[in-house]
């Protein structure tokens, strides 16, 4: 598709799945920063609505925040700090790497087992978009393989939605992985922390170099979301003989008898995605696992659900 097109119709955001999701909302869950009025909290400096804490008084801060009620007590200078309610910022990641491409050997309509992990994580992107502008949040997009190859700063515009939605439209896979690197660019780029939400496969090429430029995100106190998107293909091998499996990354192709390595296959890829779940709790990261057999419109629900039930 032409860079400068605009598609008549956005393929991967579906009416009927925005009717099921009309009642959801994506919910910070920590203090959040934003330069607008909103929903969820802050610790600006500003005008606020509600008392939080003292500190104390350092050159440059407004003299109209000094407690002089405190002051006459101890003879200290204190300041008065407020939570201020601001909106979300939410940086949604797609990992376009050439695995994602995979989509197994059937064919079940949109939203079945036969829908590559791209296309899935494409409808999934679009979807969270459309919640969280609609929430009057801003969505920011990136789009990241072995660096970061599309970054639309956050917006909470619909004219800022149909850029999003263009941009998951024009979506290619690229090869080889290498997320750590283009999480570390995306890093540099964002000029305020929110929510970072990564949908990947994690068939990446290092996952210390990944984790290690997520622990950045978190060390600035980014709360990071890990949507971990598997295909049942990948789960379970498929029956047959002599099949000739092919690495989309490095070109390696191999014929193997299914039968012959179903049981080591389904414990190697097991502890690996075990490994991918404990590295992303060690961090201190939400992690979910999506199964792409799974309609999507059912697994953004559960999950918001269950999001919202943690808030309470």
């Amino acid at each position: 598709m032409p860079a400068d097109s605009k598609p008549t119709r956005f393929t991967y955001l579906e009416p009927a799945a925005l009717q099921e999701l009309k009642n959801l909302r994506f919910a910070a869950k920590r203090v959040v920063e934003g330069c607008y009025a909103g929903r969820h909290r802050s610790r600006l400096r500003g005008s606020a609505v509600e008392f939080a804490d003292y500190r104390e008084y350092a050159p440059g801060d407004d003299l109209r925040r000094l407690d002089w009620k405190v002051y006459l007590r101890t003879r200290r200078s204190y300041v008065r700090t407020y939570d201020e309610e601001t909106n979300m910022s939410v940086l949604l990641t797609l990992d376009t790497s050439a695995s994602m491409a995979f989509g197994g050997s059937d064919s079940q309509g949109a939203r079945g087992a036969g829908l590559s992990k791209l296309d899935y994580c494409r409808y999934l992107a679009a979807a969270l978009a459309y919640l969280v502008i609609a929430s009057r949040d801003q969505a920011g997009l990136a789009l990241a393989a072995n660096q970061l190859d599309v970054w639309c700063e956050p917006g909470a515009t619909r004219l800022h939605l149909d850029k999003l939605l263009n941009e998951l439209e024009r979506a290619k896979v690229v090869t080889p992985t290498r997320l750590g690197a283009a999480l570390r660019t995306l890093y540099t780029l964002c000029r305020r922390r929110g929510l970072l939400v990564l949908i990947s496969d994690f068939l990446d090429q290092d996952l210390n170099e990944l984790f290690h430029a997520i622990r950045l995100f978190r060390h600035r106190r980014f709360e990071v979301i890990l949507f971990h998107v598997v295909h049942p293909e990948e789960l379970t091998l498929p029956p047959g003989r002599a099949i000739r499996f092919f690495d989309p990354e490095s070109g390696a192709e191999l014929e193997v008898d299914p039968q012959d390595v179903h049981a080591s296959y389904a414990q190697v890829y097991g502890a690996y995605r075990q490994t991918v779940r404990q590295m992303a709790i060690g961090l201190g990261c939400e992690y979910e696992l999506l199964n792409t057999s799974t309609p999507y419109p059912d697994a953004i629900r559960t999950y918001l659900r269950a999001r919202e039930a943690m808030l309470r």
